[in-house]
Order: structure tokens, then C-alpha cells, then sequence
């Protein structure tokens, strides 16, 4: 459960950021970092550059990006480069696949 000041406002840049990429038809979105599919209730929002990285980014919903949480735990603070990129996601999201 997120309280605080700080809770409150990832639930609204969440929120936002979830109304301005809807998952496909099937309720999928597309792991960011194994490019497999994850379902939207399991999908997490993985921090491209992390908040201990650049604590300014941390709602920043350009900044942000699905993941399972199982990947977006193993990937912790690590600069990883994404195996979808924000263009491809975008274009898949476009044909439905």
C-alpha cells in the first residue's frame, strides 16, 4: 500500500502513464525487457534510468516502461538497455501484435 506524499504521486504518475499507453485488445503489454507479453494486471513500470541514477526522473512517465515484475526485479539499478525500444513498442502497439 502507497502512502505519503511520494506514494500518492507514483499512484497518479502510474495512473497517467497507463491512461496514455492502454494495453492491446487481449490486455497485453509488452515486457520491455525480455520483449515477451505481460498481462496488464501484472505489469510493472520499470524506471529506464533508475531513481537512484537520476532521482529527477522518478515521474517522469517518458522514463518509464512495462515490465514483468520478475525482470524488473532482476534488472534492481542496473542500466539495462531495453530489448523493445520506445519507437518499436509504439509501432507494435500500432499493428496489435
Amino acid at each position: 500500500r502507497k502512502t505519503g506524499k511520494v506514494g500518492l504521486e507514483w499512484l497518479r504518475v502510474r495512473k497517467q502513464w497507463v491512461t496514455l499507453n492502454p494495453p492491446d485488445h487481449q490486455g497485453f503489454y509488452l515486457c520491455a525487457l525480455c520483449a515477451k507479453p505481460v498481462f496488464w494486471s501484472e505489469m510493472e513500470l520499470d524506471h529506464r534510468v533508475s531513481r537512484s541514477r537520476d532521482p529527477s526522473l522518478r515521474a517522469d512517465i517518458t522514463n518509464l516502461q512495462p515490465t514483468h515484475s520478475y525482470c524488473n526485479q532482476l534488472k534492481g539499478s542496473l542500466a539495462i538497455e531495453a530489448k523493445v525500444s520506445p519507437e518499436e513498442y509504439e509501432f507494435r502497439k500500432l499493428l496489435d501484435l
